[in-house]
């Protein structure tokens, strides 16, 4: 059976290949066929500083034109390798691309699933209230 840590592990090394969005179901598609499905909220730091979040999709903000968070996230990540990634007792979860790019994901329900990773072989799902379940 694999560990919670290995399975986290199989994304480092992987690039971004594609990133969809339905309703509030956000994938990241990796190379290898790593999927990571997020239902929870989540971000793209750079430079310490918030490039976009999912709350930013189709806001204006006072500009002409509205934010496309699928766009931004997309010209920013795909493409890009994983480098490291955290986990938290909370089941926030942290991907650091070769670029210096992360995307934060955290968990906001005490009840529901924040995100999932699917491979091949296993499923790695942050649970609502914190804490990681193991599938194999």
């Amino acid at each position: 059976m694999r560990s919670q840590d290995e399975i986290a592990q199989s994304l480092i090394g992987r690039q971004c290949s594609n990133i969809d969005r339905t309703g509030p179901v956000w994938t990241f598609d990796f190379d290898a066929n790593v999927r990571f499905v997020s239902e929870s909220p989540w971000r793209i730091i750079e430079a310490e500083r918030i490039l976009v979040s999912d709350e930013d999709d189709g806001q204006a903000f006072g500009l002409e034109e509205t934010k496309s968070a699928l766009g931004i996230a997309r010209d920013s990540l795909l493409g890009q390798s994983v480098k490291h990634v955290e986990i938290s007792k909370k089941a926030d979860f942290t991907i650091v691309f070769d670029t210096g790019l992360s995307l934060e994901i955290w968990n906001n329900s005490c009840g529901y699933e924040a995100w999932q990773i699917h491979t091949s072989d296993a499923q790695l799902i942050g649970l609502g209230g914190g804490g990681i379940q193991v599938i194999t």
